[in-house]
């Protein structure tokens, strides 16, 4: 993916892969990458003692700061006719985010940007945890009501684009291509004038 998302002026020499875990299992033959064109360093998995692996995450150096970055595939729901399955994957998507903050919190909270499916509709429990110390990136710019998984009769915006307080948003959108069920998001940002990004010589 990164050979060919590269056009010769994008090169996307350093990448971190983790399998999700969470929702396949020890044998998880997909899961959830960055491909950076910006070094990424101390770069791991997200994980959870319920659920395993959820996602990868690590830090980025540009212009001097450093800032974190997270791909993630939260547990989804799947069993669309069991009320059991809706109460237990609901519960561990709100272990994985509430474990990742919880990390944040232990890093000092330096800018953030998390991307992924969060299997999650902007609606409830959840998406208020996702959206208590992050900002919505589309609804931010007004795509709030873009569909990211459109699947015959299965729509809705499950995808996101969520980043600290610590970045101006740009642009950005959902990309309405048929390439597969879920829809690429995009994001376009910058530091704010203010930036809290974490000068090198602080990192660990």
């Amino acid at each position: 993916m990164a050979r060919e998302l590269g056009d010769g002026g994008n090169v996307y020499q350093w990448t971190v892969y983790g399998p999700s875990t969470n929702i396949l299992g020890g044998d998880a033959e997909w899961g959830n990458a960055i491909l950076s064109k910006y070094p990424l360093y101390e770069t791991d998995q997200c994980p959870h003692p319920d659920t395993g692996s959820f996602g990868v995450w690590g830090w980025a150096i540009v212009d001097g700061k450093k800032f974190m970055l997270a791909s993630v595939h939260l547990t989804n729901t799947w069993k669309l006719w069991s009320w059991n399955h809706w109460v237990e994957t609901s519960a561990a998507r709100y272990n994985e985010l509430t474990g990742l903050l919880a990390d944040w919190e232990e890093h000092e909270r330096p800018p953030l940007i998390i991307a992924g499916d969060f299997g999650q509709l902007p609606a409830g429990t959840n998406y208020r945890v996702m959206t208590r110390e992050l900002t919505d990136a589309m609804r931010s710019l007004g795509h709030e009501r873009d569909m990211t998984l459109v699947d015959g009769w299965k729509f809705g915006r499950f995808d996101y684009l969520l980043a600290s307080h610590d970045w101006q948003l740009k642009s950005g959108g959902v990309v309405p291509t048929k390439a597969s069920d879920h829809r690429p998001v995009w994001l376009t940002t910058a530091a704010s004038s203010n930036p809290a990004t974490q000068p090198v010589a602080s990192s660990k």
